[in-house]
């Protein structure tokens, strides 16, 4: 028993060499605290009784907690590491002009599902590209600007109110409109769009009137 409670001790003090405490680590360290306090300092006002536990019932319960505690630094701590770094490799790639390898890796932190990180990402690349671009084409950089377009419009879906990134959208379709004119139909159709739920920025004007 001892060297459970040690061991449970020490891999809290692992896992925040990892990702400092969450939810689920605070859950396990709180829990290690109680069951330490009720078996080592008992109350002498309480009658305490033991009962034995069936040793099925106590192989399933650790399967139980370990599957729970698994799940929950899972979706608490790795996943959102993860879908962080992919996303960080994604701008490093899109930087040195190497839009194929950054496409996918944003693919793959998109997989993870934290739109926090993901949808920020996307943001700052497109903006990245609207001043990159000029008059030499960059290869790959056309295929790679009609990805974030897609990837800003389920942005703009999923978040009708984000003005900021429809913005984006809009500058983003205003910038290769020379290139498709569908693309400054698409620009004017967001603009409107932000005009009818009452943005009234003046870059929003300025925007419409260069459109």
């Amino acid at each position: 028993e001892d060297l459970v409670l040690l061991g449970l001790f020490a891999a809290y003090f692992v896992q925040n060499l990892f990702a400092f405490d969450t939810p689920t680590t605070l859950i396990v360290l709180f829990g290690f605290f109680s069951y330490v306090s009720w078996r080592f300092f008992p109350r002498e006002d309480v009658v305490y009784t033991r009962r034995s536990t069936p040793f099925l019932a106590v192989i399933l319960g650790s399967i139980v907690i370990g599957v729970v505690a698994f799940g929950g630094i899972w979706y608490l701590s790795f996943r959102p590491a993860f879908a962080n770094y992919y996303a960080n490799k994604a701008l490093s790639f899109a930087s040195a002009k190497q839009y194929t390898e950054s496409s996918v890796l944003l693919t793959t932190s998109t997989r993870y599902n934290v739109p926090i990180v993901t949808d920020q990402v996307v943001d700052a690349l497109a903006r990245r590209e609207i001043a990159r671009m000029g008059a030499h084409a960059i290869p790959g950089q056309e295929i790679f600007i009609r990805d974030l377009a897609t990837r800003l419009e389920d942005i703009r879906a999923r978040r009708p109110y984000a003005f900021s990134n429809h913005l984006v959208l809009a500058k983003l379709y205003l910038a290769t409109a020379g290139s498709d004119e569908g693309y400054l139909d698409k620009s004017v159709a967001v603009l409107q769009g932000l005009q009818d739920k009452g943005y009234d920025k003046p870059e929003l004007f300025i925007l419409l009137g260069t459109a």
